[in-house]
Parts: C-alpha cells; sequence; structure tokens
C-alpha cells in the first residue's frame, strides 16, 4: 500500500506529481483505490500484481543458472 505522501517523499517529487502518478497507474489497473467510509481515497495498492511478481521471483529462484 502506498499514500501520495509516503511515493512523493520516497521518490523525493512534488505531491502533485506523486498524484498524478497514482493515478496514472490506477487508471492503467495497476492500482486499486482504497477509499474511507467519506469516499476519499487514503491509499493505493498492488495486491494483484505484486501476488504475479513475487510468483515470477518464485519461479526465478527454483531454477539453476
Amino acid at each position: 500500500m502506498i499514500t501520495i505522501d509516503s511515493a512523493a517523499v520516497e521518490h523525493g517529487v512534488s505531491r502533485a506529481a506523486a498524484h498524478r502518478a497514482l493515478v496514472e497507474l490506477a487508471v492503467a489497473g495497476i492500482l486499486r483505490k482504497t477509499k474511507n467510509h467519506k469516499g476519499k481515497v487514503v491509499c493505493y495498492s498492488a495486491d494483484q500484481h505484486l501476488a504475479y511478481v513475487e510468483l515470477s521471483e518464485e519461479n526465478h529462484r527454483g531454477r539453476k543458472v
């Protein structure tokens, strides 16, 4: 899970730039918005995509190079 503020700090960009990037990723279906009871977006998550990455990493580790 990631918030606009945490994305901005982590990547050294403005809140506006972080917000634009997160919205683009949500529109592309990579991130999912999580809203509070008032309908305000509180964070974004990528559960499905992270599962694919984890599976790929497990497969890679299982191979002998």
